[in-house]
């Protein structure tokens, strides 16, 4: 993910980028998405995204994990 806003720094411009250190547990994540997502990367959708976009959900946050999906989300 760092590469792809290296390469396209426009992106930061759209989303907050919040880096998480890599040691679980990662109790933001737990915060945000419950105790089983604390995958990385992970894109938290805006409550405005498209109900198109293909994401998983957790008390009404939508997210998505790994980085071909969220460069496929990106990229739309």
């Amino acid at each position: 993910m760092e590469g792809l806003l290296a390469v396209y720094p426009h992106l930061a411009e759209h989303v907050d980028v919040v880096r998480t250190p890599w040691p679980r547990p990662r109790q933001s994540l737990i915060d945000l998405l419950g105790p089983d997502n604390q995958s990385l990367p992970v894109l938290i959708l805006a409550d405005d995204a498209s109900p198109d976009i293909a994401a998983a959900e957790y008390q009404g946050q939508r997210f998505v994990e790994g980085k071909d999906a969220i460069l496929h989300v990106l990229s739309s």
